[in-house]
């Protein structure tokens, strides 16, 4: 019968595990110890390399395909009849049974070993989801989840053993923390290279990678291997990574929506078909971390067969391959083809709330990303919102219901709900009331002073001549912000007695470019990056205002009390007549921002005013506005602002 499935035949050959013991002659070496932990120095050192081995990235594939055997050997003659054995006792038995023996399960005072505190299963309850799952004969489901507590762990420890040294917290690949100096000397080097075989490189076994982008057809999964897992975790010095990541505040629930996937649909894979029905027919009744487990690598193996076909490159981004990188999401959302440096077809065959639906679960920053953080364990499952799982499966109806026959398909209009840009909205509002009150409470009444007046405060130096020419200034950016959005105007000009209470750029956020949402491997496109910045100069300015108007609040006390020096009294009456020039300034860097996120043009006239402020960032100091660096970046945006006139004509 010919294969039907997605792997190559050197990855087939290689996790294939046969039945009978003739492939795998019976060893007389014990590859469990006496205390049901495996035996190292039989099953790496004497067994599995044959020989010295190459400690690098690149290792030799026949040497892999060797050791493959050897540890398939291990598997089918010892350790999965020693797990199915080990399954006869209950999960708080297990956990006594190892109490000591691991270091990512806590140890259990002996007093204690036969009545387990309740707390102990609380800590380590991604451990049990392992056993559970397996109980319950899903172990594909079983490996999904112990393999990325493995990866999890593992990153735990270079992190941590890391500590002082130049090093990042964000989450590493595996194949670059098994070549980590500090995980070597806690390993060994030849349970390195056995991790590395199972879970490494692609030359390897590589089955983290073969399960979690979804290249397993229907009852391919070998169970044997989730016994060895298990075993491998009891085993392994590893440690439970404390920070998993919350998704509560990802948590907003769709509209209510009813649906029934049309799975005769050729946007499923047919040797997949299995897989798809039995996560999807009762969703709703399952535990929503397993459901994404299952589903996101499904989703993301039908995604590559359809990336393939519109872009016509099915000769090699279909099957896992041994030498060349597996196509992933990444890729498939990337603008553009990898091989060719071509348009990617997606964009224009899904349309943009497809488009913008994937992007919203899997790329944006400031959305859940939620594949990522899975594979990588990285995701606290007790923390998972349903309404993720709802997003998900409503993306996977869209995408069957667009590629069925039997089903009339209409176009969906999507909101984005994580895109940087609807953060930045609502920072923009935030701040925008933010200054609201701080002109009426702290600007607005203040003393006026003559045109010869020059009051100095920590580097601020405004004569009433510039607070006009700033007034010239934001009446310019007026305009253009109506130009952009016909009958509407700032959200800033509290000052203006004509002030609108309604702004129809805010009920109605600007279209998002379609270059907004480009990736290239892990790095956010420069667009994407240039939002982020805007963001950060609105939340500043912001947070620069806090520790002035908490002085004001001071001396205002003080002096209300009749409490203050006379060097407090000066000191005030020069902050009262300095908060109109500081509240103008503040006005020019907003407005400069209000424009740039409302325009989809980044230049204004063949002027590129964008980067021209985005590197303002860099002198922005947050939290003491009596540092001079502060006041000297508002008085660049004059600069900026002052070419307005030259290129506005």
């Amino acid at each position: 019968m010919p294969y039907d499935g997605f792997l190559t035949t050197n990855i087939r050959n290689m996790l294939e595990i046969a039945d009978d013991h003739e492939t795998y002659p019976l060893q007389s070496q014990n590859y469990i110890n006496n205390d049901g932990t495996l035996n190292w120095d039989i099953l790496t050192k004497k067994n599995l390399s044959g020989g010295d081995y190459p400690d690098d990235q690149e290792s030799d594939i026949l040497l892999f395909k060797q050791s493959a055997n050897h540890l398939k050997a291990a598997i089918v003659q010892q350790i999965h009849p020693f797990v199915q054995n080990l399954f006869t006792l209950s999960n708080e038995e297990i956990l006594v049974k190892y109490n000591g023996k691991t270091t990512f399960l806590p140890e259990i005072p002996s007093e204690l070993s036969n009545n387990l505190p309740s707390h102990y299963t609380k800590e380590n309850f991604i451990f049990l989801d392992v056993l559970n799952t397996y109980r319950k004969a899903q172990f594909q489901l079983s490996f999904a989840i112990g393999i990325s507590f493995l990866e999890s762990s593992i990153n735990g420890i270079v992190v941590s053993e890391s500590e002082g040294q130049l090093c990042t917290s964000r989450q590493l690949k595996i194949n670059t923390m098994l070549s980590n100096e500090n995980i070597k000397n806690i390993f060994g080097i030849d349970v390195i290279f056995l991790l590395r075989l199972f879970c490494g490189p692609l030359q390897g076994m590589n089955l983290r990678n073969i399960v979690w982008h979804g290249f397993l057809v229907d009852n391919e999964f070998d169970s044997r291997y989730s016994s060895f897992l298990i075993l491998l975790l009891l085993s392994l010095p590893l440690v439970s990574k404390k920070e998993l990541k919350s998704l509560h505040e990802f948590d907003v629930p769709m509209h209510q929506q009813t649906f029934h996937i049309p799975f005769e649909s050729t946007f499923i894979p047919a040797a997949q078909l299995e897989q798809w029905k039995e996560c999807l027919h009762d969703y709703k009744n399952q535990n929503p971390y397993h459901v994404v487990t299952r589903l996101y690598p499904l989703l993301e193996h039908a995604m590559r067969c359809l990336f393939s076909k519109i872009n016509k490159c099915e000769d090699r981004v279909m099957s896992a391959e041994v030498d060349n990188l597996y196509t992933t999401f990444d890729e498939i959302l990337n603008p553009f083809v990898y091989d060719t440096g071509t348009p990617n077809g997606l964009y224009d065959e899904l349309g943009d709330s497809i488009m913008l639906m994937l992007f919203d679960l899997l790329v944006w920053k400031d959305g859940p990303r939620v594949r990522d953080k899975l594979s990588h364990g990285a995701i606290d499952p007790n923390t998972l919102p349903t309404s993720i799982v709802d997003r998900t499966v409503f993306l996977c109806f869209i995408l069957c219901k667009k590629y069925s026959d039997t089903t009339h398909y209409e176009s969906v209009a999507f909101e984005p709900m994580f895109h940087p840009q609807i953060f930045l909205h609502a920072d923009l509002i935030k701040t925008r009331d933010y200054m609201v009150h701080f002109y009426k409470n702290y600007v607005d009444g203040q003393p006026k002073r003559s045109s010869s007046d020059k009051v100095g405060l920590e580097g601020l130096n405004m004569s009433k001549e510039e607070e006009a020419n700033l007034l010239v200034c934001i009446g310019e950016l007026d305009e253009r912000i109506n130009k952009l959005i016909p009958n509407s105007s700032s959200m800033f000009n509290a000052h203006e007695s004509d002030l609108l209470n309604s702004y129809n750029h805010l009920c109605n956020p600007c279209m998002i470019p379609r270059r907004y949402t480009g990736k290239v491997g892990n790095n956010v496109s420069v667009e994407l990056q240039k939002i982020k910045t805007l963001r950060l100069i609105v939340v500043n300015s912001r947070q620069v205002l806090q520790p002035l108007l908490s002085a004001y609040d001071k001396y205002n006390q003080m002096v209300c009390e009749r409490k203050a020096y006379a060097k407090h009294r000066n000191a005030f009456e020069k902050l009262k007549q300095n908060m109109f020039s500081i509240y103008l300034l503040m006005l020019v860097v907003l407005k400069n921002v209000e424009i740039l996120t409302l325009s989809n043009n980044p230049y204004v006239n063949g002027h590129e005013l964008r980067d021209a402020l985005l590197k303002l960032v860099n002198s922005l100091q947050v939290g003491y506005a009596s540092q001079p660096r502060t006041w000297r970046m508002f008085r660049k945006v004059l600069e900026i602002s002052s070419t307005f006139n030259e290129y506005s004509q």
